[in-house]
């Protein structure tokens, strides 16, 4: 098989390791176990951005950088391109806050790429969707006065650890996680979708690999 095939192929199955492993008993056969960089996703640690509790309820550090990860998505390919990217997080507040900063993109190509190629939706309405990009906007984190609540939507609820598989198997090329949220900061967690997220996280940052 061509090198480039075998690399293509690895990120695809890059970005169902996790769900693979986690919800499919590794019935999904796939190559060993590789860099999650390599394989399809990427973390991205927003360090200075925080979850406005009391204000929009948004984080605004946080859509700033997915808004640079899409611009940056788009650089990177040819102007008559038609790949897409969906953007995914876990509140309609994080959603709405990136929604209103891609319609105040001025630049009228990056403008017309956003109206026809970019999707920005919540957790709760990804299922059936499908995008050759993927950015995960979490939106949660540490509020202003250092104060971190595990609530993460529907995530917390009943069930939760299916809206997640959802969430993470939409891509088909890549993944990138951008977040202010760290592993360590999910602890004592009860449910299993909440659980198996900060698993997730870990995977994102390289902290976890699964075999094949």
């Amino acid at each position: 098989m061509p090198a480039r095939s075998t690399g293509i192929i690895a990120l695809v199955f890059g970005l169902i390791a996790f769900s693979n492993h986690r919800y499919y008993n590794g019935d999904i056969i796939t190559f060993p176990t590789c860099d999650t960089s390599a394989c399809g996703v990427t973390y991205e640690f927003v360090e200075d951005g925080f979850y406005d509790r009391d204000g929009h309820k948004g984080n605004e550090k946080e859509a700033m950088a997915v808004l640079q990860k899409i611009r940056a998505i788009y650089a990177d390919l040819p102007n008559d391109t038609e790949c897409t990217v969906g953007v995914i997080t876990l509140n309609v507040h994080q959603r709405d806050l990136i929604q209103k900063m891609l319609l105040k993109a001025t630049d009228s190509e990056f403008g017309m790429k956003v109206d026809e190629l970019v999707s920005v939706v919540n957790l709760e309405s990804c299922q059936g969707k499908e995008w050759d990009y993927v950015i995960l906007s979490p939106g949660f984190g540490y509020d202003k006065d250092r104060k971190f609540s595990m609530n993460f939507g529907a995530l917390n609820r009943e069930y939760g650890e299916n809206r997640l598989n959802v969430m993470l198997t939409r891509g088909r090329k890549k993944m990138f996680v951008i977040t202010s949220i760290e592993p360590h900061m999910i602890s004592n967690a009860r449910e299993q979708g909440t659980k198996d997220f900060k698993e997730f996280l870990m995977y994102a940052r390289g902290e976890k690999t699964f075999d094949s």
